[in-house]
């Protein structure tokens, strides 16, 4: 693993090294690409040392030292990832005995949302104009923009999925690349969407034609899961995918616009929502039976997230069933249903999707 990490560029160490660690494997990995940035880093070091003893190179020296002190790192411990960040910058320094500035600093701030801490410009209010005007009007942070030439710009931003619009912890991380044509008096585009955990995994890509970032031969924009919006052309991030899950469902459909009628019935203490209500799809079948399924997100008593289904009909009872989203995410989640003539079972599978199943009741 050693020799494959010392092959691989900064980029890919620091996303490997700032990234989710929860597993046993990735924490060793993480570790290690923490040890090879390091080791760069150490080297590094060395190298401007040797540079500054050499008159002939010392003016050379002098300004890669004002590059590396010209970008501020701001901290900040609302999120998680910063804190990361400056643990792996302490532990390391500590093993190699290096000072932490030089180096920390001489690295891109990792953490994607530090572009949010930057002055909202001129042009990032009238993209959010433009964005609000029927294309999205749940927009939390941002957004931001980075032109990327030929009329074209890469727009990034966080957006709420749940009905009354709050922010929480679970907005989902938007990408859009627009085209604004001079004089033309409108603008053209597309992007996509993620939920948190497939961002902190593995970020957010789309190409330059406003499609998922997987066309051979064109240009990325992309941000995350570490670093800001960048323009890239990169063939691991072009082939990047990431596993479907349970959240999926509920962060797409509420953002994607799957309406559910009158989304806080049933629902206790609406402001615990987190995600959703989202419309789950089943069949023309359970829709001509009067019969509606959702799914949402909802804080526990404890604090951790609950996953639930809720079921409803107009001639029955409201069904709902919740349990811890870790538990739902390796094992999935059912919810029952009975209506006068039959019984509905709908359930979300660990891979995001949805199973059904409808067992007819004898008349009488």
């Amino acid at each position: 693993m050693n020799h494959e990490l010392s092959e691989a560029d900064d980029r890919e160490l620091e996303r490997l090294a700032y990234g989710r660690a929860d597993t046993p494997d990735r924490i060793a990995l993480a570790t290690a690409a923490g040890q090879e940035l390091a080791r760069r880093a150490e080297l590094a070091a060395e190298t401007r040392a040797r540079m500054t003893v050499d008159p002939a190179i010392g003016d050379t020296a002098s300004s890669e030292q004002d590059r590396s002190e010209s970008a501020p790192y701001r901290p900040d411990d609302r999120h998680p990832r910063r804190m990361r960040t400056v643990g792996l910058v302490g532990v390391l320094s500590a093993l190699l005995a290096i000072p932490t500035v030089g180096w920390a600093l001489a690295l891109p701030d990792p953490d994607p949302l530090a572009i949010f801490d930057e002055p909202e410009t001129d042009e990032d209010r009238e993209w959010a104009s433009r964005l609000l005007q029927g294309y999205t009007a749940n927009i939390t942070q941002g957004p931001r923009v980075t032109p990327l030439g030929n009329d074209r710009f890469g727009i990034v931003y966080r957006a709420s999925t749940v009905p009354d619009g709050r922010s929480t912890e679970w907005d989902m991380y938007c990408i859009v690349i627009a085209d604004l044509p001079e004089g033309s008096g409108g603008w053209g585009g597309g992007g996509t969407c993620v939920a948190p955990p497939v961002f902190d995994d593995v970020g957010i890509v789309v190409g330059m034609e406003g499609t998922i970032g997987i066309t051979a031969g064109s240009d990325l924009f992309a941000w995350g899961p570490v670093g800001p919006p960048r323009l890239e052309n990169d063939q691991d991030l072009r082939g990047s995918e990431f596993a479907p899950s349970v959240v999926d469902v509920i962060g797409v459909g509420a953002y994607g616009g799957s309406a559910v009628a009158d989304p806080f019935s049933g629902i206790d203490e609406p402001d615990r929502l987190l995600m959703g209500p989202s419309a789950v799809y089943i069949s023309p079948e359970a829709e001509e039976s009067g019969a509606d399924f959702s799914a949402y997100l909802i804080e526990g008593s404890d604090g951790e997230a609950e996953y639930c289904l809720r079921a409803r009909h107009p001639d029955a009872d409201t069904a709902t069933n919740c349990a811890p989203l870790a538990r739902v995410e390796r094992s999935g989640l059912t919810v029952q249903l009975r209506i006068p003539d039959s019984v509905w079972t709908v359930g979300v599978n660990i891979d995001g999707s949805i199973s059904s199943s409808v067992f007819p009741l004898a008349a009488g």
